[in-house]
């Protein structure tokens, strides 16, 4: 018994001792995070130090000040006076484009520095995505970490986020754009099939197949959008490659043989279509590691000659390359089909009498 008791009073020193250094470790993790700052806010924190004093009278002028003292939660990168010195004035006398640019530093959620160790895209309050990952967001490093306050984390950085287009904006928007690729992309708006919200009013008696109310089966959208990438969505990243107005000639005129229609508008809107489906990818390739080839959503090898890259934009989904040359093999594009008969035996009926044939000839 006396050894039971002895063991019984070992276990209870030694829960003592966990107790103790556990509560030790605790009171020390919790000073480590939190001084005066988790009893202000956001707006506070930001307003007292003085090297964001020009982010902080941004965010009074655009009224976020008043969101980032609410009881939700969000993580602010707020860029150092130096950081904003060249700010263009465009944007800073423009209230709708100034609170545009100051919701680009200011995300949804909470996101502690240490615990983003992949690349992250982070929702703004802007709608627009940046890419987080460790003591960097999009070019910015963050020079001062998780600094907690009541209502979210503060990460000081030493570059604005200005709020980018995204590559559907900057193709509609931008006069760097090459005038013939935007034209024709431009021109591909179309309604297009598709039930998904459609009002059922019957059922065909014949078929059995539900009957639409009259325009609720279908959708106006772009034909790029609907069947390659849709360049707008910000959730997502891509490479856009656009040639300038002699290229995009030189590639259209050179599979013009390949897709003969009834017409000459036909021929080239259908030749047109089939050189534009392999210019995106959705994967961001930068300018430091593109390959000299890129696979497209089709199969399609594009070759990529560094040189021929004449300029790159940087968008808030990717990455748009203008070339002045794209010079892709039809042997690339065309896929081999394989038609095998030589189990073939007989027909089921005899329509010799009624069945014509006419040889065609193509060189």
């Amino acid at each position: 018994m006396k050894f039971r008791f002895k063991s019984l009073r070992l276990v209870a020193v030694s829960m003592s001792l966990l107790l103790f250094y556990g509560c030790t470790k605790l009171t020390d993790d919790h000073n480590a995070v939190t001084d005066d700052s988790l009893n202000k806010t956001l707006a506070e924190v930001i307003s007292s130090n003085p090297d964001l004093s020009t982010f902080a009278k941004y965010l009074v002028q655009t009224g976020y000040d008043k969101v980032v003292s609410s009881s939700k939660n969000y993580t602010v990168f707020a860029p150092v006076n130096s950081a904003l010195a060249t700010l263009d004035a465009a944007i800073i006398n423009d209230p709708v484009k100034l609170k545009k640019f100051v919701g680009n530093h200011i995300a949804i959620q909470l996101y502690p520095a240490k615990n983003v160790t992949s690349l992250k895209r982070i929702l703004m309050l802007s709608g627009k995505y940046n890419n987080m990952q460790g003591s960097k967001i999009e070019e910015a490093g963050i020079t001062v970490a998780d600094k907690y306050a009541s209502n979210g984390i503060l990460q000081v950085i030493d570059k604005m986020l200005p709020a980018l287009d995204n590559s559907w904006e900057f193709l509609t928007n931008n006069a760097a754009a090459p005038v013939k690729q935007k034209t024709f992309m431009l021109s591909l708006f179309r309604n297009v099939y598709d039930v998904s919200n459609a009002v059922v009013i019957g059922v065909n008696p014949t078929t059995g197949d539900p009957i639409y109310q009259a325009g609720t089966d279908s959708i106006y959208t772009n034909l790029f959008w609907n069947q390659v990438y849709d360049l707008k969505d910000e959730k997502k990243q891509y490479t856009l490659f656009m040639l300038e107005d002699a290229a995009w000639d030189a590639e259209v005129t050179k599979y013009t043989p390949y897709f003969v229609t009834g017409t000459p508008d036909s021929n080239k809107l259908v030749t047109s279509w089939n050189v534009l489906k392999d210019f995106a990818i959705d994967t961001v390739y930068n300018p430091s590691s593109i390959p000299d080839t890129i696979v497209s959503k089709f199969g399609t090898k594009l070759p990529v000659n560094r040189s021929a890259i004449v300029k790159t934009i940087k968008t808030s989904n990717g990455i748009v390359y203008i070339l002045n040359k794209a010079d892709v093999q039809p042997a690339s594009k065309f896929k081999p089909y394989l038609i095998e008969a030589e189990t073939y035996n007989a027909t089921s009926n005899d329509r010799r009498g009624n069945t014509y044939f006419r040889d065609r000839y193509n060189s």
